[in-house]
């Protein structure tokens, strides 16, 4: 269920690079989780989420693993056939019964990324991740499987790569790429004080 109109226009959105800027506890992790299910869903597909370490991975990867684990196998599909979720040991997987990965990664660890193909990536926390992690490392992993990127992260000043992507998508200027915004409103039970 989507409370904001901005989170809708960025499940809507078909752009292959979605960079979402927006404050702590405001659903931007578990938007960027339930926006991967569909390609969670589809047979021999690889994903990624790459965090600044593992901890800050395991944040959307969490959202999909309860998915898998639980919510998915209420509906009749089966669980994963191996799976582990601790992020203090790095390790964050699971794999489907119909051949799909999803690993936590962590930029800790530039070597991890090298070599896979992959289909889509969410990049946890990205203003906290270097600019290198992306474009020498986790870019080019999607370029032959026609992957997408999502970008969720709290603003911060130190992210340049973040800010520059999240103004090409404001712009408009290159279609595969849109930016979004939203605020606490987005979280229906965000706690006011």
């Amino acid at each position: 269920e989507v409370h904001h109109a901005e989170v809708r226009r960025f499940h809507n959105s078909t752009a292959k690079l979605r960079v979402c800027c927006a404050p702590r506890r405001t659903t931007k992790s578990y938007s960027a989780a339930k926006e991967v299910l569909p390609t969670v869903m589809q047979p021999g597909k690889r994903i990624w989420i790459v965090g600044p370490n593992y901890n800050l991975a395991e944040k959307e990867f969490r959202y999909i693993y309860d998915d898998c684990m639980v919510h998915l196998v209420k509906k009749g599909l089966p669980r994963p056939i191996s799976s582990a979720c601790d992020a203090r040991s790095g390790r964050l997987y699971l794999r489907t019964a119909w051949g799909t990965e999803v690993v936590g990664k962590s930029a800790d660890n530039p070597s991890s990324l090298l070599g896979d193909a992959v289909d889509a990536v969410i990049y946890s926390e990205a203003a906290q991740i270097p600019r290198a992690i992306r474009e020498r490392y986790v870019a080019s992993t999607l370029n032959t499987t026609n992957g997408f990127e999502i970008i969720p992260t709290t603003p911060s000043a130190s992210a340049e790569w973040v800010h520059e992507l999240f103004m090409i998508g404001q712009e408009g200027s290159i279609p595969e790429i849109e930016s979004f915004h939203w605020d606490v409103s987005a979280n229906p039970v965000y706690g006011y004080a």
